[in-house]
């Protein structure tokens, strides 16, 4: 699944634009069969009261979902489409995280580690190269639907079509790598192929060009070092003085050797701070982050709009766009596709942000492992940030966080005392 969403992009805009239902019609239907595979072997079962309460409430959205048919205020191609957002991949990542094992997360890392390395000579030729070459334009497009940061420098986006699904991957393997980097011993990591890992995705995030995107990895990057300081173990202490030293360096070297990425994110962030139209204080945006905005509160009634309304697949069958009907932010289309209940969605992701990160801070103190506080750390941001009931790259990369933050809660988690390659 994560190679298929790292490489779906790249397919439809170097390949063939055809292939956008194809590739996601497979993964939906290995999401499927992941699902039916963890019931039918009672990796899910209604007995635990976690799965129980998982199923009620995809039970709810259905149930929810066909009310909004019978008062007309949806129509059937949109509600399969919202049960695919709202249910489908977190029971994908729910079912995978309860049938990993230790082994397999080992191989995920690496993966993840890989991915960073081989995107790279990618992410740096986007960057170096002008908006109109190959490697930057899609097949049916032309150079002015490329997105430029400042200076005429484009946009990365690497394997992907556009530059949220480089934003969603980044998010997505920071986390991991930096675990690889702090806690080799506990994944009988090479130290050479972690600091490489980790050297290539700060260069990753240095040409990305974005300012969410740096700005996140800074965010991730800065938690998970004071989780570290905090936790107890005094080589994962070192590791992580020895990576932010090495970090530093390496962001010194790369923003001399390329200077364009500093005079191209100061005049981002320069240009930014003059818009008038750009909320920049952080207060403002983390309420309209929760909250969705004026625009979701003022047009939001009791029954929704139809779950499913507000993603971008929607969108492309019914306006022939890829835009976001219901809004600019998560919180907004979860309130305007599902009334009430997206009101209980956004409860819900409030009790999994205060009860999930305590559980996995004390588990990370139980086992002397950094993997709970940091994967979850990700996954806090991804939850909360990501638009992953309107975009399919995010959506299917927060069924793989799903994954990750069941498996490190389970009680057969990873511990600091085990050797990942004998398991």
């Amino acid at each position: 699944m994560f190679i298929l969403i790292t490489l779906e992009g790249a397919f439809r805009k170097w390949i063939s634009t055809d292939l956008t239902f194809p590739l996601v019609a497979a993964r939906d239907l290995i999401a499927l069969a992941t699902i039916i595979y963890a019931v039918k072997y009672r990796f899910i079962t209604p007995n635990r009261t976690i799965d129980f309460l998982l199923i009620g409430w995809m039970f709810l959205v259905t149930i929810w979902g066909l009310f909004q048919l019978l008062l007309g205020v949806s129509n059937p191609i949109i509600f399969l489409i919202g049960l695919r957002f709202w249910c489908l991949y977190i029971g994908f990542g729910f079912a995978v995280g309860k049938m990993i094992t230790k082994v397999h997360v080992l191989k995920i890392v690496r993966l993840c580690l890989w991915t960073a390395i081989l995107m790279t000579p990618i992410a740096i030729s986007q960057f170096l190269s002008p908006r109109g070459a190959f490697i930057n334009t899609q097949l049916d497009g032309d150079e002015s639907t490329v997105f430029t940061a400042a200076m005429g420098i484009v946009r990365v986006t690497g394997t992907f079509s556009f530059t949220y699904g480089y934003y969603c991957w980044l998010g997505l393997v920071t986390p991991l790598i930096l675990w690889a980097s702090v806690a080799r011993q506990e994944l009988s990591m090479s130290s050479r192929f972690s600091l490489v890992g980790l050297a290539a995705l700060i260069v990753c995030t240095s040409v990305s060009g974005s300012r969410g995107t740096i700005v996140t990895f800074i965010a991730i990057f800065l938690a998970s070092a004071f989780a570290a300081l905090w936790l107890p173990g005094r080589r994962q202490k070192e590791n992580i003085l020895l990576i932010s030293s090495i970090a530093t360096i390496f962001v010194v070297f790369i923003t001399f050797l390329l200077p364009n990425i500093v005079l191209s994110m100061n005049e981002r962030f320069s240009s930014a701070a003059r818009d008038q139209t750009v909320i920049e204080n952080i207060f403002s945006r983390i309420f309209e982050t929760l909250s969705g905005g004026d625009a979701a509160l003022t047009s939001t009634s009791w029954i929704g709009s139809g779950i499913g309304l507000g993603n971008g697949l929607s969108a492309q069958l019914l306006v022939g766009e890829q835009l976001f009907l219901a809004g600019e932010f998560e919180s907004g289309r979860i309130l305007i596709e599902g009334g009430l209940l997206g009101a209980a969605y956004l409860f819900i992701k409030i009790l999994i942000l205060f009860g999930g990160s305590a559980k996995a801070y004390i588990l990370s103190l139980k086992t002397k492992s950094v993997a709970p506080a940091f994967i979850w750390i990700g996954f806090l941001t991804a939850f909360f940030g990501w638009s992953s009931i309107g975009q399919l790259t995010a959506h299917g990369y927060l069924g793989l966080y799903v994954a990750l933050a069941v498996f490190l809660l389970r009680p057969t988690r990873c511990k600091n005392t085990v050797n990942l390659k004998q398991q």
